[in-house]
């Protein structure tokens, strides 16, 4: 079974998160401009799809982070007979907790969506109840996979997982859609149960297919050593999963305490029902799904990171670890500090070019852009410290953020001026809260001098000139070609090619970095014919 370097194996999950969200955008974007469904149906979706959204984290959500860290510190000591023993029993282990979930999630929606106060959802939610258990064998091969530092089945799964969500989510809500939008909502969220289906059928044939050179690998490299016995096993998966289970609920809780409280807090602001169900579609089915795109990337750290550090922990080589904590902070950042500013500039123009017939929102779009910078933080944060043992401190530093934003929301949102944007308000409070005591324990629990002034200086000093070049970009392109779709692509892309090479002037990027990526080499003499990089 073959080992991918941790830049590569972050690229691979990366390329396919971006694959994932474009794909689950196009249905997103196809449903919202859809007649008689729109931002009413999204947020029925929506309603549903987060009360799902949190059952899932406490069944499954830490097991991936566990089982991949406890492969990886077998296969640290070439014990591949351990690392497949953990697999087995976590499949037996999660097997059993997801049939019992799906069926808890299937027998309680009805008394779910009193608690919510918001009966149209109960349909979504018994259509997304078997989703738990696909999702949960899912969790085991994922995991396994990393451990043996093989993202590309990972990868593959998600991109075929969403293509099949899609697909079935478009046809069914199309179809439904004549029997009314809780309907039509049902059938889009049985998309998701059929995605996960077709994941969990794709992993259960890629393991079957590698079975063999597993089991030769496992023959070959046979040790003598005492093999853990299921119960401690057992006792370590939920060691790890737990707490991170526990952040996961925290997480999502973040997004039910907008869901419990939008409908109310927005009433005493004076706004009636329906009206607060379009903004909570609004919120969760536009601005939250965009903000989800650049942080794909951070996801695909935080994946990698788990098995990759836990890894180099355990052979006790630090500067490794030192590097990649390093490594991974700074292309957050890189990439979280652009992507905020030009969603935020560019809020207006992206919603009218991807939503033509419901363009509203914009300012809550540009207001929860800033959501991208310290979301993205949390979750490398979170990877580094899980792979560092530091399991409990990415959930306190959630569960801190969560009680921010709740005060926040209980604040803010009854008031007429400012309503649903005290969610958006929360929310960043929330992740900002995290980011910075997630940053204070990895200080205090691991010697790290970081580099300040290329961590954050430089890229905040491109990503301002980068900001005025996105502002200008699109006003001169507007007024040249009168088209916002033309205007808003090219006015992304130049202040992407503007970021890039402020990067490389600046000598953020070291040239070491660029020659690991694909082409990387190339790249480099390119720069360095343009004087654009030194090596140093």
């Amino acid at each position: 079974m073959k080992k991918q370097s941790f830049l590569k194996g972050v690229m691979l999950l990366t390329a396919a998160g971006i694959i994932v969200k474009f794909i689950g955008f196009v249905y997103r974007v196809v449903l919202t401009n859809l007649p008689g469904y729109g931002d009413e149906g999204n947020g029925i979706y929506g309603a549903g799809y987060q009360v799902y959204l949190i059952l899932y984290a406490i069944s499954t959500t830490g097991f991936p982070a566990a089982i991949s860290r406890m492969v990886a510190e077998k296969m640290a000591g070439n014990d591949w007979r351990g690392a497949h023993k953990v697999f087995k029993v976590s499949l037996v282990l999660l097997s059993v907790t997801g049939v019992l979930f799906s069926l808890i999630f299937f027998l309680c929606s009805g008394y779910i969506v009193k608690i919510i106060s918001n009966e149209r959802t109960v349909y979504t939610m018994i259509a997304l109840s078997p989703t738990i258990f696909f999702v949960s064998l899912m969790a085991v091969f994922r995991g396994y996979f990393q451990g043996m530092r093989d993202m590309s089945p990972q990868a593959n799964s998600q991109i075929i997982e969403q293509s099949g969500k899609t697909v079935a989510t478009v046809i069914l809500a199309y179809l439904l859609l004549p029997y009314g939008v809780e309907i039509a909502a049902a059938g889009a969220t049985l998309g998701t149960t059929i995605g996960a289906a077709v994941g969990a059928a794709y992993l259960m044939s890629l393991y079957n297919k590698r079975k063999k050179e597993l089991w030769s690998n496992i023959r070959r490299f046979c040790t003598r050593k005492k093999q853990d016995s299921v119960p401690y096993i057992i006792k370590n998966l939920f060691k790890v999963s737990v707490p991170v289970s526990l952040g996961a609920v925290i997480l999502t809780a973040a997004n039910i305490i907008d869901l419990a409280t939008v409908m109310s807090l927005l009433s005493k602001a004076g706004i009636d029902s329906g009206f607060a169900n379009r903004l909570y579609g609004i919120l969760t089915g536009k601005c939250y799904v965009l903000v989800s795109f650049p942080v794909a990337v951070s996801t695909a750290l935080a994946t990698s990171l788990v098995p990759t550090i836990a890894g180099a922990k355990a052979s006790r080589d630090y500067k490794s670890v030192r590097d990649k904590i390093q490594a991974s902070l700074r292309l957050t950042i890189l990439i979280g500090l652009p992507s905020s500013a030009g969603m935020a500039i560019l809020a207006d123009p992206i919603l009218k070019m991807l939503f033509p017939g419901s363009s509203e929102g914009a300012f809550l779009l540009s207001t929860s852009a800033f959501i991208v910078v310290f979301m993205g933080m949390t979750q490398t944060l979170a990877g580094i410290l899980q792979g560092l043992g530091k399991v409990l401190v990415p959930t306190a530093g959630l569960f801190a953020g969560a009680l921010v934003k709740l005060i926040i929301n209980f604040s803010l949102m009854p008031l007429p001026a400012i309503n649903i944007r005290g969610a958006v308000y929360g929310t960043l409070a929330c992740y900002i809260v995290s980011t910075v005591v997630n940053m204070v324990a990895l200080k205090r629990n691991f010697r790290l001098n970081l580099d300040i002034c290329n961590l954050i200086i430089k890229p905040v000093v491109a990503t301002v000139i980068m900001a005025a070049f996105t502002y200008f970009a699109y006003y001169y392109l507007y007024m040249l070609t009168a088209s916002n779709f033309i205007s808003t692509v090219g006015a992304i892309l130049i202040s992407a090619v503007v970021f890039g090479i402020l990067t490389l002037v600046l000598r953020v990027v070291k040239m070491e970095e660029i020659s690991m990526l694909p082409f990387g080499e190339n790249v480099n003499r390119i720069f360095r014919k343009m004087k654009l990089h030194k090596r140093r």
